[in-house]
């Protein structure tokens, strides 16, 4: 195995998607050592309700003070900057699938992620269809997928429960007020498996980043509309 892969990165170069380094060593496949090791990935005090960077890891802050928020606890891997944001760009928008391996492989330096995941049904973050169309894969799902893969150990199924019933305009430009306005009733729970899923179960909603925690908010509302009672929500970056 090693043989081939030396043998692949000769005829097929991967490149460090920070600096550009040629066949990176180390821990990850397409991050060299010194890019994977920033800042981003410091696991500073976050508040365990809204995971926003606080003063001690307790539940609730200044920042989510007074906040409707409907998922039970959230958890992010890093802060989006430097190879954090490399990470997502490169999965969301170059077509960089291939890097979802790397992104999972950062949730074990995550302190309690493996209580906070164990067993766990991971729920992507849903595309409207016609954005799913048009980029050609869910990146959350695919992260999700990275992640179950990744961390078999911890018993992880990857469910697709939600549906994006009409489509929004993106949230990066919006004002807070206007994203949680934005994502209001877009989503519905699948009837094709609202049903066949245990209501107590575990359930971690997931998407690649979060803002304003708008839409990972409106999808936990949604579950718990239709009765699920233990709702997590995690990304892989924080915008702060």
């Amino acid at each position: 195995m090693a043989a081939l892969k030396k043998f692949l990165d000769f005829i097929f170069p991967r490149h460090c998607i920070v600096c550009g380094k040629e066949n990176p060593r180390g821990g990850f496949d397409y991050l060299c050592g010194e890019c994977a090791g920033g800042s981003f990935i410091a696991q500073v005090p976050r508040c365990k309700r809204c995971a926003e960077i606080a003063p001690v890891s307790a539940f609730g802050c200044a920042k989510c003070e007074g906040e409707e928020l409907y998922f039970d606890e959230a958890m992010v891997v890093c802060e989006y900057a430097q190879a954090g944001r490399e990470l997502v760009l490169e999965l969301k928008y170059r077509g960089g699938t291939y890097v979802a391996k790397d992104m999972a492989r950062f949730v074990s330096k995550v302190k309690n992620a493996k209580d906070f995941f164990r067993g766990a049904i991971l729920v992507p973050a849903p595309l409207h269809p016609s954005r799913l169309r048009k980029r050609g894969y869910n990146q959350s799902e695919v992260f999700c997928k990275g992640i179950a893969k990744m961390h078999a150990a911890l018993d992880l199924k990857v469910e697709n429960l939600l549906i994006r019933k009409r489509p929004t305009t993106t949230q990066t430009a919006l004002t807070k007020k206007d994203r949680i306005l934005n994502v209001r009733g877009a989503f519905e729970v699948s009837k094709k498996l609202k049903n066949k899923i245990d209501k107590g179960a575990k359930i971690v909603v997931v998407d690649d980043v979060m803002t304003s925690g708008a839409t990972l908010n409106e999808c936990a509302r949604t579950l718990k509309k239709c009765g699920f009672k233990n709702v997590r929500a995690f990304a892989f970056a924080r915008r702060s």
